[in-house]
């Protein structure tokens, strides 16, 4: 009997079926690896979408992560806070909090996020595991 790893189990509710009667698609287009590290009109590097990657992009993609980091910060030293002359540990607990709340949705709501989405719809995954278990059937005809 095989028995599946969790990896594995997520591997396979990350890939969708192709359409009945087209080729699976290639992982990444060749206009998309070739955007990659190229130029923009203002001189910026593009990211694999086309965008442009400005100081601009760099702060609406990652200032979730910053309040999120910030957040941590917050709840790490409320432990410490009556130590350092604070009334209450609550000084740093509840800010950390709300903090942590608006970098989650701030990193929700980043403008640009991978195009990969994950299904769980059965035939995808059934088709998931034909591959994987292909994959495992060559990995030990080859040894």
């Amino acid at each position: 009997a095989h028995i599946q790893t969790r990896a594995t189990a997520i591997m396979v509710a990350t890939r969708r079926t192709p359409a009945k009667g087209k080729a699976e698609p290639a992982a990444k287009t060749p206009a998309k690896k070739s955007a990659a590290g190229k130029k923009g009109a203002a001189g910026a590097k593009l990211d694999p979408d086309g965008n442009e990657m400005t100081p601009v992009y760099y702060l609406r993609q990652y200032v979730g992560l910053f309040f999120t980091l910030l957040s941590f910060a917050f709840i790490a030293f409320a432990g410490y806070a009556t130590q350092y002359g604070f009334s209450s540990a609550n000084v740093f607990l509840y800010p950390g909090c709300a903090i942590g709340f608006v970098g989650l949705a701030l990193h929700e709501l980043r403008p640009y996020k991978t195009k990969a989405q994950m299904t769980f719809d059965s035939a995808a995954v059934e088709y998931r595991k034909k591959e994987i278990a292909e994959a495992e059937k060559r990995a030990k005809k080859s040894k």
